[in-house]
Formats: structure tokens, sequence, C-alpha cells
């Protein structure tokens, strides 16, 4: 948090809420999980309720209001919606199946936001899109370099360092008006073949950076679905475990919440539910012979002085499994 110690964030809840503590425990929420969504609420009546709002009426920093809508959302509270690359396509005209009129509209209130944050922000909603589609063609051509090199058994770009990483940039990078002193091209020995409903507003443009021929084969924007009703199933459950007040740990799951005094029980819950919720769902998709993974991480606070206050702990249970095949 941005406060200085747990305590003073504690101290201004409580000052914050008042009467207000009792209605978050009716509620089953958390104090500050309350006083965001009543935050939200007002701010919604004036139009649409971005993260630099929330930051600015609640006097915190821009990340620490991230990590409190998170929470909202992991509850299903609060739903969320943000600018695409899908979004920016639309508002260039390089897709046009869905509303063009709704991506600039988000596009103008993500500008609105980074203006209000005093980030760099575009001049306009095209000036936005054309950087937004710009990072995609070059995340995807990294991704497809990094691919070519583990065929043949080369490292990655990770392992070239900085320099390399710069090289493959420059290679991959659009024409930017500038004349550069020294250029760099790569080129892809094989054509490229590209699936999923978005290759065809982002991907000539990536086969042509790379030297090489698309090929978009029949049905390519449904190729993705198929491959996931064919390939194996994963179902995940995801618990929180908070520290409301001192001595207390509460257990955060979509079936409920519990309250522990010690925290190892309060894991040992948690990973326990989550683990027969994600296998109740994996089997209910049509999964057999399932395999769990689960993780467990603790964020603690340590001041100056050495003391640690535990803020939460997140813990994500994954069931893995093959489609069940039946008869007839």
């Amino acid at each position: 948090m941005d406060y200085a110690t747990l305590a003073e964030w504690r101290y201004q809840l409580r000052r914050l809420l008042g009467r207000r503590e009792t209605a978050a425990r009716a509620a089953g929420v958390e104090p500050q999980q309350y006083v965001l969504l009543l935050q939200i609420k007002g701010l919604e009546a004036r139009g649409a309720v971005t993260i630099g709002k929330v930051a600015e009426r609640l006097q915190i920093r821009h990340h620490s209001a991230v990590e409190l809508v998170d929470r909202l959302v992991e509850r299903g509270l609060v739903i969320v919606s943000g600018f695409t690359p899908s979004d920016a396509a639309h508002i260039l005209e390089l897709h046009r199946e869905w509303s063009k009129e709704a991506a600039r509209l988000g596009a103008e209130v993500w500008i609105r936001d980074d203006e209000a944050a005093a980030r760099p922000a575009d001049p306009d909603a095209a000036a936005l899109a054309r950087r937004v589609v710009e990072a995609a063609i070059l995340q995807s051509g990294r991704a497809i370099v990094d691919a070519a090199l583990a065929t043949a058994g080369e490292d990655g770009l990770a392992t070239g360092g900085p320099l390399g990483r710069q090289l493959v940039d420059r290679a991959l990078g659009g024409a930017d008006g500038a004349r550069q002193l020294l250029t760099i091209s790569v080129s892809l020995d094989r054509p490229l073949v590209a699936i999923g409903a978005p290759v065809r507003s982002y991907y000539p443009e990536v086969a042509r950076r790379l030297g090489t021929r698309l090929v978009i084969p029949p049905h390519a924007g449904v190729c993705n679905a198929v491959g996931a009703v064919a390939g194996g199933i994963m179902q995940s459950v995801s618990a929180l475990i908070t520290a409301p007040n001192e001595g207390l740990f509460r257990v955060h799951l979509p079936i409920g919440n519990a309250d522990f005094t010690d925290l190892d029980r309060a894991a040992a819950h948690a990973l326990a539910e989550a683990s027969a919720l994600a296998t109740s769902k994996a089997r209910t998709a049509g999964a057999t012979d399932i395999e769990l993974r689960q993780h467990r991480a603790d964020k603690v606070h340590r001041d100056p002085s050495g003391l640690q206050i535990f803020i939460e702990s997140r813990i994500e249970v994954a069931a893995f499994g093959r489609p069940r095949v039946t008869a007839g």
C-alpha cells in the first residue's frame, strides 16, 4: 500500500468508514473493498469509471488502485474492460466486424486517463490505435523469431541480451520517417501460417517485415476454438487470504468466506477447497485423468525496523485432464 504501515492504512479506513464497517461486514466484503465500491458507484453516475479516477478519489497511487479493483473483480463484484488491439484495428479500419464507435470511445477514455495521471498521452484515438497495432505487430514478430531460433536449437532473444533484442526490434520495426544510420533486416525462410480471428488485421504486415509469404488457411478464425475443444481441459480456481484484523485470516473462495486464527490452517483450507472445486469443474467440463498444480504467493510488508506484516496470500489451483471419449 502507499501508506507507511498497515496500521496507518487501517486507521485511515476506520476514520473513513465509521458505521459503514458494520455494513461492509454484513455485505461479506473487506472494509476497504466496501469503500471502493461506494466510490465506484458515485463515479459511475458521471460517466465511465477509470482506474485513474478511482486512484484520485481515494488519494492513492495508480498501482494500488489496480490492486484494490483486482480484489473486487475476483469476488465478482466489478467487471473491468480495456482497450485491446482489436479495438485499435477497428479504429484504423483493419477490422470491421464490431463497433468502430465503441472502440473510438474506449480510446478517448484511455487518453483522458493518461492526461489525468500526467502520463504521456496520444493526441487522438487514431494515434493511440496506430501505437497499439505497431506494438502487436512487433510482439508477434519477436515471438516468431524466438520460435524460429528454438526450432534451430539456438538460444532465444532473452539470452541475447539488450543488444540482441535491440537489433531484432530494429529489423522488425516499421518505417518511422527518419533515416537510420544502421539498418537491420531479418527474414523467415518458411511461409508464415497464421490462424485466429485477428490474423488478417496484423499478420500481413508481420509477414512483410519478416520477408516471407503469409498463408491464412480456410476457417482460420475458428482454428483456436477448435483446438481448445480438441486439446486438453484446464480449469482453475483462485483463493485469496487477507487479514482484516490482527490475528484473523480470512479465506475468500468462490463458494464463500471462512475465518481462521492461524495462517497455515487458512492456507491449508484454501488449497483443499480450491483443489476440490477445480477438480469438480474439470470433470464437469469432460476431463479425465485429472492432475492438479498448486501455487501460493504470500505478500508481506517489511518496514525498516525489521517488522513483518502480512498483507495477503494468493493461491492458484489448476486442474488438467484429457477430454473424455464417449461412444457413438
